[in-house]
């Protein structure tokens, strides 16, 4: 699963520098630098899934299960979502597109230091899954200038991820989540969220 096109460090390293004054996400940051695959796994979980919303996006969804993707591609002027390794390369560009997407990661950084939510959690990888996630549609929001699209992206990648990859780890760090907030979500999707979360529960 591990490649060497995950962007993990590149993550890492912006993460490292962007976060130094959080002592509770610096302190994340530095057990996934000791311990990079794992950060990895995760980094390609996530282009895993967003990959798999482009395909429905363009393929065709089905609205009483994937609800929020599909709100997301009425929401998204070209109806693609990049992944990570695809903003990890655009930043390295040095052309126009690249240094406006270098600032918009660099004031999503400002925005999740801000967020109490990342003080209280002990896990580290429920913080990392939770920021990649939430930090992802944060950026794109800023980039579309509409804030509707941070909520739709979230819950229509957990749609997605619980779906059809239960068992990858990036899901399973956020499930405490999507089981609080399982109402939220389209029946049939409350379905898989139960059927996820039974296990934890015996």
């Amino acid at each position: 699963m591990f490649t060497d096109s995950a962007p993990s460090k590149e993550i890492l390293d912006k993460a490292s520098a962007a976060f130094s004054g959080s002592e509770r996400i610096s302190k994340a940051v530095e057990y996934f630098n000791k311990n990079p695959k794992e950060f990895d796994e995760r980094a390609l979980e996530f282009d895993m899934i967003v990959m798999k919303m482009n395909s429905l996006m363009k393929s065709g969804i089905e609205d009483d299960v994937f609800r929020d993707v599909t709100n997301l591609a009425k929401m998204l002027p070209d109806g693609k979502l990049p992944t990570l390794l695809d903003l990890s390369q655009q930043v390295k560009e040095d052309t126009d597109s690249g240094k406006e997407m270098l600032e918009l990661i660099r004031a999503t950084f400002e925005e999740v230091k801000g967020w109490n939510w990342v003080k209280d959690l002990e896990s580290d990888y429920q913080l990392a899954s939770g920021i990649l996630i939430e930090g992802y549609g944060e950026l794109l929001a800023k980039k579309t200038k509409n804030p509707k699209v941070k909520r739709n992206f979230v819950l229509g990648f957990e749609e997605v991820g619980i779906v059809e990859h239960p068992e990858v780890g990036i899901i399973k760090d956020v499930l405490p989540w999507l089981i609080e907030e399982k109402t939220e979500f389209p029946e049939r999707v409350q379905w898989y969220i139960d059927r996820a979360a039974a296990p934890q529960l015996q």
